[in-house]
């Protein structure tokens, strides 16, 4: 879960010292023994206290939002699975479009080379039928001169 992830990342808090830890360090670091009531050791109880809850708040609020992101995307990711017939048959009405759109523009260029052919074709046709009533000419005047 993701949450888990978050918190592993995490650094764990060192553990909390009891008041007679905290007492006995008092007594090594600063040469002064405090009494169990000193208001010194009520003022860390109490701060412990508040952090301990802040601890169990940030991880009850770390856990919802964990929860609530794998909710979400477990919406996410059902709405996109039932979404993808909805858009496979989109993409193929658009790639089929695409495809007539593809073959009519093919048969307009084909019917324009056809169109240019055919206008060759009729060129061609004249120039042999040119060519032909030449060599008819040439032929009869060259008997012409010859009988």
């Amino acid at each position: 879960m993701i949450g888990e992830g978050a918190q592993s990342q995490t650094p764990s808090l060192p553990t909390h010292k009891s008041v007679d830890e905290l007492r006995q360090l008092l007594l090594e670091r600063h040469d002064a023994a405090v009494d169990r009531e000193d208001p010194v050791l009520l003022l860390y109880t109490i701060m412990r206290v508040c952090l301990d809850e802040q601890s169990e708040f940030k991880d009850t609020f770390l856990n919802m939002i964990a929860e609530a992101f794998e909710d979400g995307s477990n919406k996410i990711s059902e709405h996109l699975i039932a979404s993808l017939p909805q858009l496979s048959d989109a993409i193929s009405i658009k790639t089929s479009a695409a495809n007539i759109a593809a073959v009519e523009h093919t048969s307009v260029i084909m019917d324009r080379t056809l169109s240019g052919h055919q206008r060759l074709l009729r060129w061609v046709v004249l120039l042999i039928v040119v060519c032909v009533l030449s060599t008819a000419t040439s032929l009869y005047v060259l008997f012409s001169i010859l009988s």
